[in-house]
């Protein structure tokens, strides 16, 4: 039996914990926070369910579903609304159906036609276009997601389009990213579906983590090599007590700074100078996201969220409602609502320093810039902010990765949506591949 320290909870690290306990081994997961989920942590404050990562999952994430069968949890998922607004010059335009977006009027029936028959072609490409499987991926990771759209359906599918199906939920640019993960992204528009958890996104975490044992508000401060190559953790139990632990394996299943930290001082039997640099150069998006108790508008709101659309730059990145997505919450009245306001990388920054007071009073003016419908006076309820929120997949990134994941090998292996696509699917598989990495070694 092996002794393994995985090091990070969110769902890498909790379905890698899961697996190796499963096929018999010794695991204990490492985790700096109270509680485990990582970007998919689902605050439970003052009765409010908030999501303050990852806020949904989509009907082509296989691991996902077959997990939730697995641990029972398929009761908990809840379908939501794919409507929203797309808001550009002072308009509001609900798209989310076919007959939405013929309608849609800041494209053209040329524009529509361009992009409908761009669309089309990805379809038929669908077999070798998969969110998660970096094999795949690195086959179209040699120019830009924006160079892409630009040069298949023109200037405006891409700044009415492209931009609100990548920004709101990723937060980074067409221009920044590999045509690889926004190709996969349109060939399964017409066929996507959105769901969430009935009580909170890191419930699938819960359960992973269930099985194994848990060192919460404990950070791993060193890894020491022993001369059998097995290791040995020093690591901080609430930022106070100081212990140590040998272990015979070891999974780093955290961002990837926090990665290259720990794995710096190593030598190259265990990890490559290759990877090192991989980790090292790996590029985030910041996050800054308020949360908000509103009256909801008259006549009421039917949408999920309002993405921003249009040439230059937007200081919100996305408003998501609750109500819509949570219609079990009992505690409020029919009358209110919950807002999330997601500011852009730029303006996350911005906030990174000031006092919440002064971040709730400037996402909201930021918010009503972008959607006027908000009232005037919420309820201010949590902000959160993220340096790392979200790996940047950068052109050529998913063909480093293809690399990086030949020259992974036990006894030190890592895990991450850095290593996939930046999705919960992305990082589940990442936390499998690497208990597997473990469960195979000779």
């Amino acid at each position: 039996m092996k002794h393994i320290a995985v090091i990070g909870a969110g769902p890498a690290g909790c379905l890698a914990a899961y697996e190796l306990k499963k096929n018999g081994h010794s695991v204990v997961l490492f985790e700096k926070e109270r509680q485990v989920g990582g970007r998919t942590f689902t605050d439970r404050k003052n009765d409010h369910l908030i999501d303050t990562g990852a806020g949904f999952f989509t009907n082509f994430y296989p691991l996902y579903f077959k997990l939730l069968k697995e641990l029972k949890l398929t009761d908990e998922v809840i379908p939501m609304s794919r409507s929203v607004f797309f808001a550009f010059d002072n308009k509001n335009e609900v798209l989310g159906t076919l007959a939405s977006f013929i309608f849609f009027k800041a494209l053209s029936f040329k524009d529509k036609f361009k992009f409908f028959k761009y669309v089309s072609g990805l379809i038929f490409k669908f077999k070798s276009l998969d969110l998660v499987d970096i094999k795949k991926l690195s086959h179209y990771d040699d120019c830009s997601f924006a160079d892409e759209v630009r040069r298949n359906a023109g200037h405006n599918v891409y700044e009415f389009l492209a931009r609100p199906l990548i920004e709101p939920f990723w937060f980074f640019s067409p221009e920044e990213i590999s045509r690889a993960l926004g190709m996969t992204v349109l060939a399964r528009l017409a066929t996507s579906k959105i769901f969430t958890m009935k009580t909170g996104m890191d419930r699938l975490c819960q359960a992973l983590a269930n099985t194994v044992i848990k060192k919460t508000n404990t950070c791993v401060e060193k890894i020491l090599v022993n001369p059998d190559q097995s290791f040995t953790l020093t690591y901080t139990d609430n930022g106070q007590i100081t212990n140590s632990e040998p272990f015979t394996h070891l999974i780093i299943a955290s961002t990837a700074p926090v990665a290259y930290n720990l794995v710096k001082p190593l030598s190259e039997n265990l990890i490559s100078s290759f990877q090192k640099d991989f980790l090292k150069t790996q590029k985030y998006v910041s996050s800054s996201h308020s949360v908000y108790q509103i009256s909801r508008a008259n006549p009421p709101l039917n949408q999920s969220g309002v993405f921003p659309c249009g040439p230059g730059q937007h200081k919100v990145a996305t408003i998501s409602f609750d109500q819509v997505k949570y219609k079990s919450y009992s505690h409020l009245k029919k009358t209110d609502d919950i807002a999330h306001v997601f500011l852009s990388p730029v303006e996350s920054l911005k906030t990174m320093t000031k006092k919440s007071e002064e971040i709730f009073a400037s996402t909201w003016e930021n918010a009503r810039g972008l959607y006027s419908q908000l009232p005037n006076s919420p309820l201010p309820v949590a902000t959160y902010f993220r340096e790392h929120a979200i790996p940047l997949h950068e052109v050529g990134r998913y063909k480093k990765a293809l690399l990086f994941s030949h020259q992974q090998k036990a006894p030190l292996v890592f895990a991450g949506d850095y290593l996939a696509t930046a999705t919960i699917e992305g990082a589940l598989l990442s936390g499998l591949n690497a208990a597997k990495l473990i469960l195979q070694e000779n």
